[in-house]
């Protein structure tokens, strides 16, 4: 078993090294199932001498944030005693709480500890006991897809065995485990040609829209509003023919949703990419950076490599839509150009965004 598990752990670390990813299970539910073989390390019991047998484990998960999870589970072990010593049976339940290292990446270890109850089966129909026992855990979780993850766990099951087996049982569970998880997401994203994920359903901001057409120079600069895309300029200064000085940098901001599991745009939200693309085409002398930002959850390296995809994506957009690749450039700031506050739900909302910069 331990052979198999250190293989498994190699494989998965493999599998790592070929991707940048960011997985936030926040405010998920999951369900897994465990499979071990159990053994009895140390113990009160007249004869110490048991082989250990089949170790299974099913649970209900839910995870608070990216690091915090509470559980319950449910295990079953089995101990053949040898020589004359009785065989034991132990079946539990335990509630415990679990924190990720690395949350967000797609490999994390995580430690574990809980409490529960365990009745203790001993050949003999006077030798059934209900007592409590304690449970630690430490592992590693390799998210397979986002919705799945497999995981090597050993588990640590102190169980008070009370009079007549006695006092103590002390084991070690090695685990290969499975979860599935659905329910509310922190959404995934996938970079070009390698998954990557977000941590939410991610949906740029608009901090200062487009300009909507309206007739009048409510500036004065001789540039109608309906082309202006500097309102306030002072009178008398030189513009250009889209109402900007040559000092003022011209910033679109972009709203753009990504779906779960892709860095595609989604076609219901192209209204200002089409729009941008519009004043592109129209403008050939300018070119744009396009850049993707986030908020500070999760790694700042998973960070910086959607807001990279997300840019990326904008890009393949706009050239379709007729825009020369030469006059746009896509890149990723990650968490490091905030807009707000990244201590409210409100304020990350506001630092997900996608902006494009002209360059006059």
């Amino acid at each position: 078993m331990i052979k198999f598990m250190n293989v498994v752990m190699l494989v998965f670390l493999i599998c790592n090294s070929a991707s940048a990813e960011n997985y936030d299970m926040s405010k998920k539910w999951g369900v897994g199932l465990g499979l071990g073989k159990g053994s009895i390390i140390n113990s009160d019991l007249v004869d110490d001498n048991y082989d250990g047998a089949f170790a299974g484990s099913v649970w209900l998960r839910y995870h608070l944030n990216s690091q915090i999870a509470f559980e319950l589970d449910y295990s079953r072990q089995a101990y053949d005693a040898q020589n004359f010593a009785s065989d034991i049976k132990s079946n539990s339940l335990n509630v415990s709480a679990a924190y990720r290292f690395r949350s967000t990446e797609r490999l994390r270890p995580f430690l574990q500890a809980g409490f529960g109850f365990a009745k203790l089966n001993v050949d003999g129909p006077t030798e059934n006991k209900k007592e409590y026992d304690i449970k630690t855990r430490i592992g590693l979780e390799y998210m397979l897809k986002p919705n799945l993850a497999l995981a090597v766990n050993g588990d640590y099951i102190f169980t008070n065995a009370g009079s007549g087996t006695g006092s103590e049982i002390h084991t070690l569970v090695p685990m290969i485990s499975a979860t599935y998880y659905w329910g509310a997401s922190e959404a995934s994203v996938s970079a070009p040609k390698a998954a990557t994920t977000i941590t939410k359903k991610e949906t740029a901001v608009v901090s200062a829209a487009i300009p909507a057409v309206v007739d009048g120079d409510s500036d004065g600069d001789g540039i109608l509003d309906s082309k202006d895309k500097c309102k306030g300029t002072l009178k008398g200064q030189t513009v250009t023919e889209y109402g900007c000085t040559a000092e003022e940098k011209l910033e679109f901001s972009l709203n753009v949703q990504f779906s779960t599991g892709s860095s595609n745009v989604n076609s219901d939200f192209i209204t200002d990419l089409n729009e941008f693309s519009e004043f592109m085409k129209k403008y050939l002398n300018l070119s744009a950076e396009i850049q993707g930002h986030t908020d500070n959850t999760g790694s700042r390296q998973g960070n910086i490599s959607i807001s990279k995809a997300r840019a990326d994506s904008v890009v393949s957009y706009l050239v379709k839509q007729g825009v020369a690749s030469t006059r746009l450039k896509a890149k990723g700031f990650g968490p490091d150009q905030p807009i707000s506050g990244n201590n409210t739900d409100e304020g990350r909302t506001k630092n997900r965004r996608v902006v494009a910069k002209i360059n006059n």
